[in-house]
């Protein structure tokens, strides 16, 4: 492996704490959108909903942990509150504060669906809230790195394939809460299994074209293509990964088989697994203009 190689592995394990949250988060407040979607439909029985509602800290437990892992990004945990200081100009600012808006919404409204009459009340207006508050929080996210210096990273694919990788994870880790939550998600299961595979297929297409876009880039001193020769398999191994654990998921919908919370989680274990090496991949291929 070249020295420029190496130096781009060591820039991509540095990152490993945002490998992390733009792993785990994004696919977190997806799962909740589908959970809440279900959970605020008038014609579901509410003893599902109010389950439901409950087993909603799994999906916000990966948004938090996600959270807590970008801390390390800012050399102390303490350094988060200058975070706050840059809202409005700040791209990592506004991501933070959009994702802690989300996670509050959905953490309280979780809270209260422990409660009863009015506090159930609150609980949906709060998690209704937390629907467009999520929108926002991915949107935030997905535009953080693009960074007009960073000139692998100022593509239209690095937002695209961040927003398709939650589109993938999002709803395996909204499936597993089904399973634990031993509710029945109808034909909910296999709009969630399709939006997986459309969205795992075309973040590896968006991955193949953001490859080829990168031969013609380079700066004053290296090609991008040289920064990241092993990017190839950064593709295939994940889409490899996505579809063990999207077929996996697969053939029991087909079979009309339930399914376990045990094969749900393995799932998306494996889902998670190649959407994080590709994020890794990403924070590898940091090449900046100029010398």
């Amino acid at each position: 492996m070249t020295p420029l190689a190496q130096q781009a592995l060591a820039e991509g394990a540095s990152q490993i704490s945002l490998v992390l949250f733009t792993t785990a988060t994004p696919a977190g407040i997806v799962a909740c959108v589908a959970i809440t979607c279900y959970v605020l439909a008038r014609r579901r029985p509410p003893a599902d909903c109010a389950r439901l509602q409950r087993f909603l800290i799994i999906p916000l437990a990966a948004v938090i942990l996600g959270l807590i892992a970008s801390t390390n990004h800012l050399g102390r945990p303490s350094n988060t509150l200058y975070v706050l200081m840059g809202v409005g100009r700040s791209p990592l600012s506004n991501e933070v504060v959009a994702v802690v808006v989300f996670t509050g919404l959905a953490w309280l409204g979780w809270l209260l669906s422990f409660a009863r009459g009015r506090g159930l009340r609150a609980a949906r207006v709060l998690l209704a809230l937390s629907l467009p508050a999520a929108v926002f929080a991915l949107a935030r996210i997905a535009g953080a790195y693009s960074i007009a210096t960073v000139i692998t990273w100022s593509l239209p694919y690095t937002p695209a394939n961040l927003v398709l990788a939650a589109l993938t994870g999002g709803p395996v880790l909204a499936l597993c809460v089904f399973s634990a939550a031993k509710v029945d998600p109808g034909r909910a299961a296999a709009a969630a299994l399709a939006t997986g595979i459309i969205a795992g297929i075309a973040l590896t297409a968006s991955e193949c074209l953001q490859y080829a876009a990168l031969q013609s880039l380079q700066s004053g001193l290296y090609r991008a293509a040289d920064l990241v020769p092993f990017y190839p398999g950064c593709i295939a191994g994940p889409a490899a990964l996505i579809a063990c654990g999207l077929a996996v998921l697969a053939v029991p919908l087909a079979r009309r088989v339930p399914l376990s919370t045990a094969r749900c989680a393995g799932c998306a274990a494996l889902v998670l697994a190649g959407l994080a090496v590709a994020r890794f991949a990403f924070y590898c291929l940091r090449l900046t203009a100029g010398f």
